[in-house]
């Protein structure tokens, strides 16, 4: 066993460490090498003075002594490799010479003791009558009576004393209540085993017993139990330490000696006020340094008095948005800066139980969004906007457009953390100019208010045009490269207007002239069903011919700096002309003959009739649906190249009846009047032909999957009877069909080209048939001669 060492001794060099006439090898190279240098440094100087051979020799000396030296050195490194065991050894000679110490010290010691404090020492006389009594009774009844009274502890109460003894104390607790005078907020009131437990308010709870059945005799508290908690950032800790609640109980107690059950509530109350008051300052302190830094502020904070708080600091009001938390009586209050509609419900938000400074920050905001919204409904609903407010967080629903979809509403909300107003449609998260509108609603500038309203809705009916054409052989722009001068009929239109541009028809465009509509008008609005709101716009459409050309082409007329529609010189290098623009107009167009809006047994969509005693069902479209804009396009598509076509028969000679519609609507046809007489043609066949003549009626029909031009000409009978069964009916029709190209002027000749055809062929019959009979001819090449007629 190894000897340990008595605390207080030394142990010399031990563990390594440095022992007396030792040196670090480093340290030792360190030495040699600069004793070296010193040598060669004094060498350097002395030998320039001495001879030849006095120099060998001192160079001879250096080197031996120096070698001798750095060999020493070498030695004492090779060793210092297995130094360890020497090392070793060495401790182990220093601890035995250590112990040896001790062993020596211990003699020294026992023999003092032996010698000077042993020769005095003495026993004392045992105490035999009590250990007779100890030994003989068990027990020892000399004792000092005080030890009995003060260390003994009585005997303890059995069961059946026990609860006879808290029942009695119960009752004295309950006659004690009687006639206390508890605060209104106590609840959970409950006495069992003696004690009385109760919770006042949502702050704290206590257990209270009496010492007696005196009356004057002073509550006695058990326990206290702190309710107030920290859901958000306590982590599940009590908030008030244990070693607080000892000194809480003492400060209750005294209160409870001094100034009674109510004096002891009293300062309970107090510190359950201060704790939330200090824990609201907290929390409000982390929402400063984690979330809310620019947006939130601590303007002053006294201990268990009040709090304030400032809040959306961005707004720049003249009085800033506060929040005051204080002391009213017994609990904590909430007061608004600027005064706050509705602060009441604000106030619930602040739970004794649980204060949130988050949640009742969130109230005030939701409460004061709510306010200024309401403001702007007042404001809105004075300018006919019809708007309602709700939701959590609060937004104020404006139906710019009516009727109005949900998606197409102006939502306007207030940004929970700056309180600034945010404008946006949901159905279009790019709409333009969203942040002066709320920059002008936040002003209440209804100049600006009313501008901005303005360009929302036609934007509006512009994204409504959109979806309403998207299945349409149409597009919708808002800009074409025009040429045209200030005095131009399209200037006089308003500047808010779209361009629809027909994919077949790329010489026409249909302007939609877009025009808001007082309130009480019947002007046509963007929905029929909804003419004569304040919300509505007026769709109004021109037809424009136009043709592409340049601006060396149009030098006849300047452009003009103030259109708005005339790009930049670099944007575009071909532009357009107009050279018509005709109005349309639109109730003749949608409530003509044959049109879902006006036939009863009509319905929309297919081109079907219902029976005649079925019962007509209004079909309600989609509030983005513009059926006028639908109407007015396909009627635009169908009926351009009619127009096209009748204007180049017109200038031919050619009298029509208009486009009007066929079988039921399912197509539109024109019928010509009167034909021309074409040159070199006998004017008598020509009476005749137009006698036999009945309609025709120019229509356009498909032919494998494309549209081309058929002409009807019927004629009455034959001007030669035959006995062809299949040529016996009154009724002859002639068809021709030619491609719809752009060019309706190459149409109109190929049609006359074949009209004159017709005519002189029918004179070569009619000049034969007024012939007298002269013998026999050849039936057969009549019969064949009038097949060519008819076909």
């Amino acid at each position: 066993m190894v000897p340990v060492a008595i605390e207080g001794c030394t142990q010399g060099a031990e563990g390594g460490g440095a022992r007396v006439g030792s040196i670090s090898l480093a340290m030792l190279i360190d030495f040699i090498v600069q004793r070296t240098y010193d040598e060669l440094t004094v060498l350097a100087e002395l030998l320039p003075r001495k001879t030849d051979m006095e120099r060998k020799i001192e160079i001879y000396k250096f080197s031996a002594r120096t070698r001798q030296l750095f060999v020493r050195l070498l030695a004492l490194v090779k060793w210092a490799s297995s130094a360890t065991k020497v090392d070793r050894s060495a401790h182990i000679m220093a601890f035995l010479d250590k112990q040896a110490m001790l062993f020596i010290e211990t003699a020294d010691v026992l023999a003092r003791v032996a010698r000077e404090t042993l020769v005095h020492a003495r026993l004392p006389t045992f105490h035999m009558a009590a250990a007779v009594e100890v030994l003989t009774l068990g027990t020892y009844s000399r004792l000092p009576a005080v030890i009995r009274e003060r260390l003994v502890p009585p005997p303890s109460l059995t069961a059946g004393e026990r609860r006879s003894t808290l029942r009695a104390l119960a009752h004295i607790v309950r006659q004690r209540l009687t006639t206390a005078s508890l605060p209104s907020d106590v609840r959970n009131l409950k006495v069992e085993n003696g004690r009385a437990t109760f919770t006042v308010g949502q702050d704290f709870s206590v257990s209270l017993t009496v010492m007696g059945d005196a009356p004057n005799l002073p509550w006695r508290l058990l326990d206290i139990a702190i309710l107030i908690q920290d859901n958000e950032t306590g982590e599940g800790k009590p908030l008030v330490h244990s070693s607080q609640l000892a000194w809480l109980r003492g400060v209750a107690q005294a209160r409870l000696a001094a100034a009674g059950l109510s004096g002891a509530l009293t300062s309970l109350r107090f510190f359950c006020r201060s704790l939330s008051l200090e824990l609201l300052y907290t929390q409000t302190l982390r929402l400063c340094r984690d979330r809310l830094s620019r947006h939130l502020q601590v303007d002053k904070y006294i201990p268990g008095q009040k709090l304030q708080v400032s809040y959306w600091k961005e707004l720049g009001c003249e009085l800033g948005y506060r929040l005051v938390i204080g002391a009213e009586a017994d609990q904590l209050c909430v007061w608004h800066v600027p005064a706050l509609a509705g602060g009441e419900r604000v106030a619930t938000a602040l739970t004794p139980h649980a204060p949130s400074m988050e949640r009742l920050l969130a109230h005030t905001v939701h409460q004061r969004s709510r306010q200024r919204l309401n403001d702007l409904k007042v404001l809105l609903n004075d300018m006919g906007v019809e708007c309602s407010v709700g939701g959590w967080p609060c937004v104020l629903a404006c139906s710019v457009v009516s009727p109005c979809l949900r998606a197409e509403q102006l939502l306007v909300s207030v940004g929970a953390h700056g309180g600034r107003l945010r404008a946006r449609v949901p159905a279009y998260p790019a709409t333009p100019r969203m942040p002066d509108l709320a920059a002008a609603l936040a002003r209440s500038d209804l100049n600006q208010i009313k501008l901005h309203l303005t360009h929302l809705r036609f934007w509006l009916v512009a994204r409504r045009c959109e979806k309403t054409l998207q299945h349409l052989p149409a597009s919708v722009c808002e800009h074409l490269p025009f040429l045209h001068g200030p005095d131009h009929p399209l200037n006089q239109l308003s500047s808010d207007r779209l361009y629809v541009t027909l994919h077949r028809h790329t010489d026409h465009i249909l302007i939609v002239e877009m025009k808001e509509v007082a309130a009480g008008s019947t002007a046509t609005t963007s929905n029929s069903s909804n003419s004569g709101s304040a919300c509505s716009v007026a769709l109004s459409f021109h037809l424009a011919g136009a043709r592409r050309c340049t601006p060396e082409e149009c030098e006849e007329e300047t452009p003009s700096p103030a259109n708005n529609n005339q790009p930049p010189p670099t944007a575009a290098r071909a532009f357009l002309k107009l050279h018509s623009l005709v109005e349309l107009d639109t109730f003749t167009l949608t409530h003509g003959p044959f049109t879902p809006l006006d036939t009863p047994g009509m319905q929309p969509g297919k081109r079907k009739l219902s029976s005649p005693n079925a019962r007509s069902v209004r079909v309600r479209q989609p509030a983005y649906f513009l059926p006028e804009l639908a109407h007015v396009v396909a009627a635009a598509d169908e009926r351009v190249p009619f127009v096209n076509l009748a204007q180049e028969l017109s200038s031919r000679g050619v009298s029509h009846g208009g486009v009007q519609g066929e079988w039921s609507g399912s197509a539109l046809g024109m019928r010509l009047v009167s034909l021309p007489l074409p040159e070199g043609a006998s004017v008598a066949a020509g009476s005749a032909l137009r006698a036999r003549l009945l309609a025709t009626t120019v229509r356009l029909t498909t032919k494998n999957q494309a549209r081309v031009w058929t002409a009807e000409i019927v004629f009455h009978g034959s001007p030669l009877r035959t006995p062809n069964p299949k040529e016996q009916g009154e009724r002859r029709c002639v068809y021709l069909q030619y491609e719809l190209g752009t060019d309706a002027g190459r149409t109109a000749e190929a049609f006359l080209a074949d009209w004159a055809a017709i005519v002189h062929l029918h004179t070569l019959l009619h000049d034969f048939m007024l012939r007298p009979a002269q013998g026999t001819f050849n039936f057969a090449g009549f019969i064949l001669l009038h097949d060519a007629i008819s076909l």
